[in-house]
């Protein structure tokens, strides 16, 4: 994927420290956004490093550290490479998904030995109990 390739710099730090701002303000966006983009500008400047000898492409370097960001905020590595897969190589993603999953369970237990036992944007808790008639209300609602 072209677009993975180099990661601009200038404008991925942009993006980021302003989505950064937007949330510190209240706004209504993504909070994994700045992650997911500083993330993959760390694994685009790890890539182009890497020796050619591991016959890595630096789409797949960036993909996988992208992974591995989401994961370590959510605590949830097999959604974040499902994620990244789809939204990074489409339909592609089946042959790219075992290095993504392994970065992003590495990024959980990195955060796990360091103390960071939860996710940092937690789900909050919910009660869903419902009795019979709401249960049938909600299924003929549902049709």
């Amino acid at each position: 994927n072209a677009r993975l390739d180099a990661v601009p710099t200038r404008t991925s730090l942009f993006r980021a420290l302003s989505s950064i701002a937007s949330i510190g303000s209240g706004a209504s966006i993504g909070k994994e956004g700045p992650m997911v983009q500083l993330s993959a500008l760390c694994g685009s400047a790890i890539g182009r490093l890497l020796p050619a000898s591991l016959n890595l492409k630096n789409s797949d370097v960036v993909a996988m550290a992208a992974a591995a960001g989401l994961a370590s905020v959510y605590h949830a590595p097999l959604a974040s490479a499902i994620f990244v897969a789809e939204i990074a190589f489409g339909i592609s993603a089946l042959q790219r998904l075992i290095p993504l999953i392994i970065a992003a369970a590495t990024a959980v237990m990195t955060m796990w030995t360091l103390g960071f036992r939860s996710a940092l944007y937690p789900l909050a808790d919910a009660n869903f109990a419902m009795d019979l008639s709401s249960l049938l209300m909600t299924g003929v609602i549902g049709l």
